[in-house]
């Protein structure tokens, strides 16, 4: 069932993708390609005016002093202005209209692109150019289009700039919040107050498209749905309401500081914009003069739009947050699961262990008592003195405090201590009750003592193993120790922190940072130290 549900979401997110690159498809067509004009000849001229016809799509032969390229093409009709570009140009070059003269660079001006306006005319003009290469012209013969109404074409291509790339943020702004929104779901946890953000953005992309120039590309029932003016503020209390929906300190402190870094970034290229007389300062100006005037729209839409990709920004972090939470949640439920299991492994253990020796004493016994029925004192004084003599008498496991989990933990390190020939020694001075989740106990505590197991089963033959553990409740603190013996041997990165190797990564993944983690949390520090015998870790943290 839940891959179905993941496979879902998956298919939700591809039609998403789908939907909008398809709103967006309308806008990427057009009339038809800008002609291009192809040279009709081409030749090389010298100081004296004589030209040496070549191949212009072959390699190009070298210039001499005072050479230059010559290519000629005839014009076709034009009913209205119109303007010739030439691209790969850079050089000396000089552009003809019936032998009149209509440009000539200047020396050392490497200009790459050129567009020169051409009055009306029935056709058949021939369009000369004189080329001397400089640099690096990226294309030979330079390239030669015919267009009408230049000044109209870069007006309207400013004007749809001017709508289209706010909306294709925005468009890459609702993708990624589809996205947040399915992953969640997915995860079973989704978000919903994402809708809200995913209301606002459709909005912010297909309102000021319609309402600009959508009648060239939308049907007429888009243009007519979003023909009301409402949609803006729409748009606004949908990102109100997200804002409303948050109650944690922590949004509002990183929303704090997007909202300054926004700002200083706005003042910064204002400035910038200012001092060089630029586009940028005049339209923010314009802006304000249109609140004086009644006029807010455009202040409106871009408020909308920086505050819905912030607010988008801030999902994501905080859906990452929650899945790393939740990861280590989970491993360190598995921990404690594992902690579990291995103390009742030691439960059982120690069950047959009693079994076998109420066994051994069942069998002395009988043993025993058929000496006293016999009268044969000196076998029965010889059958006390063997047993007594004998280490068959298994220890019950110590209690080493009242409180159940850090007593689970100390008698599972206890068993595996004793089971590789360790010294163990716990004192444990704890309430019942610990203000501390079990899963960050367990986090510290089992990290801390398979450590400890570890490094003292490392300790040379003829030293002693010996591992003491201290944890003590008091002062509003709780301090822990736990010193090991080992081999003097210890790994480190390259900052100088000790590594640590663990035999089953699936359970004791946490390592030393999971230790410092929990140590950061409640207030304190992991200290370690070493010498050549003796290993120590202590924190004390605050409860």
């Amino acid at each position: 069932m839940k891959k179905a549900a993941n496979w879902l979401c998956a298919l939700a997110f591809v039609l998403v993708c789908a939907l909008v690159l398809g709103f967006f498809t309308p806008l990427m067509e057009t009339g038809g390609a800008i002609p291009m004009l192809e040279w009709e000849s081409a030749a090389v001229t010298d100081a004296d005016g004589r030209e040496t016809p070549f191949d212009m799509y072959s390699a190009a032969p070298g210039l001499e002093e005072g050479e230059s390229y010559r290519f000629t093409v005839t014009l076709p009709a034009r009913d209205a202005l119109s303007c010739i570009t030439l691209d790969g140009g850079a050089g000396l070059s000089e552009l003809a209209l019936d032998g009149e003269v209509i440009y000539a660079s200047r020396a050392g001006e490497l200009t790459s692109s050129l567009r020169i306006l051409l009055p009306e005319g029935g056709g058949g003009e021939t369009l000369t150019l004189d080329f001397v290469p400089e640099g690096e012209t990226g294309v030979f013969p330079p390239i030669l289009q015919l267009t009408d109404e230049a000044s109209d074409e870069r007006d309207s291509m400013a004007y749809a700039n001017h709508y289209a790339i706010p909306a294709g943020a925005m468009a890459l702004t609702l993708v990624l919040l589809c996205g947040l929104f399915l992953l969640g779901l997915a995860g079973g946890r989704p978000d919903w107050r994402l809708l809200t953000l995913i209301f606002a953005a459709a909005i912010l992309i297909a309102d000021p498209l319609c309402q600009s120039f959508g009648n060239y590309f939308f049907p007429g029932w888009l243009i007519g749905l979003f023909s009301w003016g409402g949609w803006e503020w729409l748009a606004a209390l949908a990102l109100l309401a997200y804002l409303a929906l948050h109650r944690s300190r922590r949004f509002w402190a990183l929303w704090g500081v997007m909202t300054a870094v926004s700002a200083v970034a706005i003042l910064l290229c204002w400035g910038v914009s200012y001092l060089r007389g630029e586009y940028l300062a005049k339209y923010i100006s314009s802006l304000f003069s249109e609140l004086s005037m009644g006029y807010f729209s455009n202040l409106l839409y871009w408020l909308t739009g920086w505050l819905a990709m912030v607010c988008t920004l801030l999902s994501a972090c905080e859906l990452l947050r929650s899945y790393t939470s939740a990861r280590a949640e989970a491993r360190a439920l598995a921990l404690k699961n594992h902690l579990v299991m291995e103390n009742y492994r030691s439960i059982e253990a120690k069950l047959r262990e009693g079994a076998a020796l109420r066994h051994e004493i069942s069998h002395r016994l009988a043993v025993m008592d058929a000496y006293v029925q016999s009268g044969d004192y000196e076998a029965l004084a010889r059958s006390l003195g063997d047993w007594r003599s004998k280490d068959s008498v298994v220890a019950v496991n110590a209690r080493f405090t009242e409180n159940i989990a850090v007593n689970a933990m100390l008698q599972d390190a206890a068993s595996r201590a004793e089971a590789a020939g360790i010294e163990f020694a716990a004192a444990a001075v704890l309430p019942r009750e610990l203000p501390i989740p079990e899963a960050d106990l367990c986090a510290l505590l089992m990290n801390m003592l398979d450590n400890a197991v570890e490094g003292a089963s490392r300790t040379p033959d003829g030293q002693r193993k010996r591992i003491h553990v201290q944890l003590r409740a008091s002062g509003g603190f709780l301090a822990i120790s736990c010193v090991n013996s080992f081999d003097g041997r210890v790994n480190t990165d390259e900052r100088g922190a000790p590594l640590t190797t663990k035999p089953d990564p699936e359970y004791h993944g946490f390592g030393l940072s999971q230790m410092r983690a929990v140590a950061e949390k409640y207030g304190s520090i992991l200290d370690l130290s070493w010498d050549r015998a003796e290993f120590t870790v202590q924190t004390a943290l605050k409860i």
